[in-house]
């Protein structure tokens, strides 16, 4: 035959014949194995716990490869009263969605758990983690 089907391989210099690995596709996969890697291995405050909160301005962040984030929550009267988020790693349009949307689905569910931002679920979770470790500083012990 005088044709030759086009693959999906090239060849070195050295005449060797090379597959490409989609090496973008790999990285995703990496990027999003590492952000539930992150949210599995935290175990969240439940709510007995949330119901505990004393009073004050507690910190919280995770600097964890691609989960990057720090917050401050203010509890009034063992509630959420107000979050602020010191610093988030989130760019473009899915940092000002974070950092607007974030803090008032936390007042108003009394919890770090609520729904995600499609296309911003790394930051979410990120969110997520370091309010939970700020509440946890605030939970009275028995």
């Amino acid at each position: 035959m005088g044709f030759q089907i086009a693959q999906n391989h090239r060849r070195s210099p050295a005449g060797r014949s090379h597959r490409r690995t989609g090496g973008a596709r790999i990285i995703v996969v990496l990027c999003l194995f590492a952000v539930g890697c992150a949210h599995a291995s935290h175990e969240f405050l439940q709510r007995p716990e949330l119901d505990r909160l004393t009073d004050g301005v507690f910190s919280g962040q995770i600097d964890s490869g691609l989960l990057k984030a720090q917050v401050e929550v203010t509890v009034e009267e063992g509630a959420i009263s107000a979050l602020e988020i010191v610093d988030v790693l989130a760019y473009g349009w899915r940092h000002e969605a974070v950092t607007e949307k974030f803090p008032g689905q936390v007042v108003a569910a009394q919890s770090p758990e609520v729904d995600a931002i499609s296309g911003a679920t790394g930051s979410y979770q990120a969110l997520k983690i370091a309010t939970d470790r700020a509440l946890a500083k605030s939970v009275k012990q028995d």
